[in-house]
């Protein structure tokens, strides 16, 4: 559970480092045309890979440019937002890409798509274990709680009967409340969550 948990933030860190450090500064229109929610898109990747210039964009056709990209049947969305993209590489305000920034962005795909290729085999693994335990069916029928976070939270939990009560599994989460009551009133301290006890477990569950 930890080595998944460890994975996802190394997974963020150069998803981070791509768009951050490559896609700001080279084809920044990436940004507002394409990227979603933070999320490490394929097609953002292959554009990444095969023509992060946009410069290079423009010169293509259409045709060619979603034959350079597109290795599978797209909707209509996508198709759209490949077109819009297209356009917008005509006037981009990117800068010049060098070969070494070329480089550095193959290198971070290839890491990008090493490490997801290690998350989802641990995710296999994390799922096939837990099938061995008869409170992993109990867990996943709570809404929300898929393999994937049912595993997480199985193992952190371990043997439920160990606990008395559900606020001291909350503890262990540390999603329990607590306030700091130093040099306040009573009526003025606000409880927080103290976040202290297994990490993976509260990432799993928020």
């Amino acid at each position: 559970m930890a080595f998944r948990l460890k994975l996802k933030k190394q997974e963020h860190a150069v998803w981070m480092r791509l768009r951050n450090n490559i896609f700001a500064q080279y084809f920044p229109e990436l940004e507002g045309l394409y990227i979603r929610a933070g999320e490490p898109d394929d097609q953002v990747l292959s554009i990444a890979e095969h023509c992060l210039d946009p410069r290079e964009i423009a010169r293509l056709e259409f045709a060619d440019f979603l034959k350079l990209n597109v290795r599978r049947e797209i909707g209509t969305n996508k198709e759209k937002r490949l077109c819009e993209l297209w356009e917008a590489a005509r006037d981009s305000a990117g800068c010049l890409v060098h070969d070494e920034a070329r480089w550095e962005t193959k290198s971070l795909v290839h890491e990008l798509k090493a490490i997801r290729e290690i998350v989802k085999e641990s995710e296999l693994r994390m799922e096939k274990v837990a099938q061995e335990f008869p409170e992993y069916q109990c867990l996943l029928s709570i809404p929300g709680f898929g393999p994937i976070v049912s595993a997480m939270v199985l193992g952190a939990i371990g043997d439920p009967s160990r606990f008395e009560n559900k606020g001291q599994v909350l503890r262990l989460a540390g999603l329990d409340l607590c306030a700091s009551r130093s040099g306040k009133k009573s009526d003025s301290a606000k409880p927080v969550i103290p976040k202290q006890g297994k990490s993976a477990l509260r990432y799993a569950l928020v």
